[in-house]
């Protein structure tokens, strides 16, 4: 079956708009074709897909970000909405799973052993040596 690709964009938009959909996959719920075409014909890229999608996502974070905001909220929650908020430096007090990984490294100064054909060796430092 031959699709028409604006006929299925507008399709695309009205379903974002008529259903506050958040994620690009949802589309092919309420449109035909199914989403490996919508995929192929390079729809998730569209910025007028995007925009539809983005502004649903927008609306529904600010309507958690109220709830949680809320004197009445869980604690667990009112801490969600602080790290969404916090500058980097408060993120990074609040958060359990940091890692700040800092090594001070010293390397060994490495020494060249050079076994000469008459069976003598020379020693020298690597960065002195030069092949033979």
């Amino acid at each position: 079956m031959a699709y028409d690709k604006d006929e299925i964009l507008s399709k695309c938009l009205k379903a974002i708009e008529d259903n506050e959909l958040c994620f690009f996959d949802e589309i092919s719920l309420f449109v035909q074709p199914d989403l490996s075409t919508l995929y192929l014909w390079k729809f998730n890229e569209l910025e007028e897909i995007k925009n539809g999608l983005n502004k649903h996502k927008l609306a529904a974070k600010r309507k958690l970000k109220r709830n949680w905001q809320r004197d009445d909220a869980a604690p667990v929650l009112q801490l969600a909405v602080y790290k969404l908020m916090s500058n980097d430096e408060e993120f990074n007090k609040l958060t359990t799973s940091k890692s700040d990984v800092k090594a001070d490294v010293n390397i060994p100064q490495l020494k060249q052993v050079i076994i000469t054909p008459n069976g003598s060796t020379e020693q020298s430092d690597m960065a002195d040596a030069q092949s033979v």
